[in-house]
Parts: C-alpha cells; sequence; structure tokens
C-alpha cells in the first residue's frame, strides 16, 4: 500500500511541475506523454508512445526512457539515458572520455548540475543533441533526434525543458 502511495505523490508531484512546458519548435511534436521513473527518480514529458527498459548492448546497465524513438517518426523524438558511475567522475572527465566522438562541447550547469551540451551531430540522414550532467552517483543524458538539425535541438531543448529529477 505505501507503494501506491509513493508512486501516487510522485506521478501527481511530476505531471503538476511540469505540465505548461511549451513547444521547442514546430517540426517538434508535442511533448504530451508524462513519465515517471522511480529508479532514475525522474519525471517529465515525452512525445508518446513512450517506452522504458535497459539497453541490451550496455555494459554499464544503461536504463532508457524513450518517446516517439521510431524509425517510421517524421519529426522528432527523444530520449533519457542513466547509468551508475562506478568511480567518481568530474563533468570534465566524461566529456574527455566522449569529445572525440562527439565533437566539441559546451560546458555548463543543468538545473544546478555540471553539464554539458554536444552540437547537433549529423547521423547521415537524421540529427541528434545530447545534454549530459552528473547527479551524484549517475550520469544522465537527455538527447533530442529530428530530420533535421533545428528539430533535434527543439526536441532537446523541450525535453530539457520538461525533465526534473525528483
Amino acid at each position: 500500500m505505501k507503494t501506491k502511495n509513493v508512486a501516487g505523490v510522485l506521478a501527481a508531484t511530476a505531471v503538476l511541475g511540469i505540465l505548461g512546458a511549451g513547444q521547442a519548435n514546430a517540426d517538434v511534436g508535442p511533448f504530451l506523454t508524462p513519465f515517471v521513473d522511480p529508479g532514475c527518480l525522474c519525471a517529465g514529458l515525452l512525445p508518446g508512445p513512450v517506452q522504458m527498459g535497459v539497453e541490451p548492448e550496455s555494459q554499464l546497465g544503461t536504463r532508457y526512457i524513450q518517446g516517439n524513438w521510431t524509425a517510421s517518426n517524421p519529426d522528432a523524438a527523444a530520449k533519457v539515458r542513466y547509468f551508475a558511475l562506478h568511480q567518481r567522475l568530474s563533468i570534465t572527465d566524461l566529456g574527455a572520455a566522449v569529445e572525440e566522438d562527439l565533437g566539441p562541447l559546451q560546458y555548463g550547469t543543468y538545473r544546478g548540475h555540471p553539464s554539458f551540451t554536444t552540437q547537433v551531430l549529423d547521423n547521415g540522414g537524421d540529427y541528434t543533441q545530447m545534454t549530459a550532467f552528473i547527479d551524484g552517483p549517475r550520469a544522465v543524458t537527455l538527447t533530442g533526434w529530428g530530420a533535421t538539425p533545428e528539430d533535434a535541438a527543439g526536441a532537446l531543448a523541450t525535453l530539457a525543458g520538461t525533465f526534473q529529477i525528483l
């Protein structure tokens, strides 16, 4: 019974805290599907449908929450990933590990957490942009995907605007 009450409170808090977030780009569909992940202790809005799970190829046990992440998606999608850090890393350590693959990074903060954001990356027909941040003993990434660079940046901006650590 207590678990149901906690889940209900988390869901209500998340929905109340994130409703009203705008749409970042005309080609980015509405992010209207709320999600709450008790493993992540996070919530937000994604374009539907929302899927959650563990990435089978990940050696880090990376979990994901994704919205509209399908090959038939016409414009934009978004994904949250999170994984435990098995050693203490700074955001610059994490950035140095991925900068060769992702290109120059813009360092800053995301809601008070050290972070970096990639440039919009061309994946040969579609585009992505990612913000990564460290929240205690885990790393979290927010990714926007799109058919154009503007769609990818808009999807990331919309996700970043609704995402909450509970």
